[in-house]
């Protein structure tokens, strides 16, 4: 997934307070354990994920709020699952 501006949505950087940047890991890796959309963003989602016993944290920002609805939906059920395995799906279908 791609923004208008050309950003990668998907995946997200993950990012952890506990190690140094350079040690934060990079792709579709770990568990997503949670997902939220604060109420003031409405084109904004935070996914937690565990990885290798830590937790990550990442940032989606989409163009269309619509779509950040119908993507929080989707990745609320999908909470167990791998990143891989989310980042495997077919969105056509799958929306």
């Amino acid at each position: 997934m791609t923004r208008r501006d050309g950003v990668k949505v998907w995946p997200p950087r993950w990012t952890a307070g506990v190690q140094p940047a350079a040690r934060w890991p990079t792709g579709e890796i770990g568990s997503l354990q949670e997902v939220s959309k604060p109420e003031n963003l409405d084109s904004y989602l935070f996914l937690t994920i565990d990885y290798d016993g830590v937790q990550y944290f990442g940032i989606m920002h989409f163009d269309d709020p619509k779509f950040c609805e119908e993507m929080y939906i989707l990745l609320q059920s999908k909470v167990g699952f791998s990143i891989q395995e989310i980042g495997d799906l077919d969105l056509f279908r799958t929306l």
